[in-house]
């Protein structure tokens, strides 16, 4: 996700607009992708790409340091929200950058 959101902040630094509803959208998607190992957190049974032991599962270590394990499943219903709406944001913008352009264009 950082990797989004620094391109996302460099698109609209460079005045590029449409570059950053792009970017927007790999936010979203970041948000949704994380949400099935929030949820996981307290049984942690989704194998990790790196192959490490169950100690190494970093929802769940990090979860469980701030006393929120219990709460992994709205965690993860609150990201994959988050996730959706800043889609359909990006969508939204993206849309109405093109319709923009197309209106310049036809003038």
């Amino acid at each position: 996700m950082n990797s989004a959101m620094l391109f996302f902040a460099f698109s609209i630094q460079q005045k590029d607009n449409f570059g950053a509803s792009i970017m927007l959208w790999w936010c979203g998607q970041s948000f949704i992708d994380i949400s099935p190992y929030i949820a996981d957190a307290q049984s942690r049974s989704l194998p990790l790409i790196s192959g490490l032991g169950k100690e190494s599962h970093d929802w769940g270590n990090l979860l469980s340091m701030t006393g929120n394990l219990q709460h992994t499943q709205l965690l993860a219903d609150i990201s994959f929200v988050i996730g959706s709406l800043i889609i359909c944001l990006s969508f939204i913008w993206g849309a109405y950058l093109l319709y923009l352009q197309k209106q310049a264009a036809a003038e």
